[in-house]
């Protein structure tokens, strides 16, 4: 009985009828292919905007020629200072009139990336932009 049910069950493909079926309406294959590139085409050509990033790196350096295992931790706890005062409104805002940028202090803040690299006392300045120049001009 169980034999029977799955007998039923099954369903049969015939790839040649299906080719013959495509085949039958070759235009609206082609016409849905041409209707995807262009689409893709035109979303690339005037939606998509590039984004370019720029990065700068800032070493933070002692006076001190002999450098200590506490001057380590306190250059990494002064980094974080550093990083919130980088991206501090009077520093963003200085940054926007000297460069005369068309940005408020929002847009410049939201596309600046400040971090520091691991085990070391340099912090990372990436700023993303429309405009290459723009970008490097901003994150130097």
């Amino acid at each position: 009985m169980d034999i029977n049910n799955e007998e039923q069950n099954e369903i049969e493909i015939d790839l040649r009828e299906l080719f013959f079926h495509i085949k039958r309406y070759w235009y609206i294959v082609v016409v849905s292919i041409l209707v995807g590139v262009l689409g893709a085409a035109f979303y690339l050509w005037k939606i998509e905007v590039p984004q370019y990033q720029a990065t700068a790196m800032i070493y933070m350096r002692d006076s001190n020629t002999q450098i200590s295992v506490s001057d380590l931790q306190v250059n990494q706890e002064l980094s974080s200072d550093y990083m919130v005062i980088l991206k501090s409104r009077p520093v963003l805002n200085r940054i926007i009139s000297d460069l005369d940028v068309d940005m408020t202090y929002d847009q410049l803040y939201n596309s600046t990336t400040i971090s520091t690299i691991d085990d070391t006392r340099i912090i990372k300045i990436t700023v993303t932009n429309t405009n290459a120049q723009i970008a490097a001009d901003l994150a130097n």
